[in-house]
């Protein structure tokens, strides 16, 4: 072995602890071992071997990465889709992820909230429709879809301060 060639267990461990650490997807993890120098047949060998150890699971990424991006960043299907998407995860997990890690009455509830709080941090424009336009522009900004936005953002205007 060359002095310069990385050793394909150091990094295979570095790699398996990057994994354990926190949910990585397979895009991830493939251009940090690229990074660290493992040539495309090493990286193809760490990488099964991540996958048949379980410490690189595209599916528990996904999901953990939809309800960390929905339940603490509130971000909405669209967003969390495209982020997704990006890194190359496969359209079928995505939107398995989507269907069963966010419930729809927390999907709405997390919106309604959204469209009350920057409705009334809008006070000072007087004009009602630009209000309500710059609420609704902020919600789509976060990804939630326009249908939703519209069905919800009277709801959310009318609603009384429940903190």
């Amino acid at each position: 072995m060359h002095a310069n060639r990385p050793d394909y267990k150091s990094i295979y461990l570095k790699a398996a602890n990057y994994c354990a650490y926190q949910d990585r997807c397979t895009a991830e993890v493939s251009e940090k071992l690229q990074k660290w120098g493992l040539e495309d047949e090493m990286l193809e060998a760490a990488i099964e071997q991540l996958i048949a150890e379980k410490y690189l699971d595209e599916e528990r990424f996904c999901r953990s990465y939809v309800r960390g991006k929905f339940y603490y960043q509130k971000w909405g299907k669209q967003k969390i889709r495209q982020a997704l998407k990006l890194k190359q995860v496969n359209d079928a997990l995505i939107q398995s992820a989507l269907e069963n890690e966010i419930k729809p009455e927390d999907y709405d509830e997390v919106l309604l909230k959204i469209l009350y709080r920057k409705y009334h941090q809008l006070e000072k424009e007087t004009d009602p429709y630009k209000r309500k336009m710059k609420t609704v522009q902020h919600a789509a900004q976060k990804g939630f879809e326009s249908s939703i936005i519209f069905c919800l953002i009277d709801e959310a205007i009318e609603m009384e301060d429940d903190s």
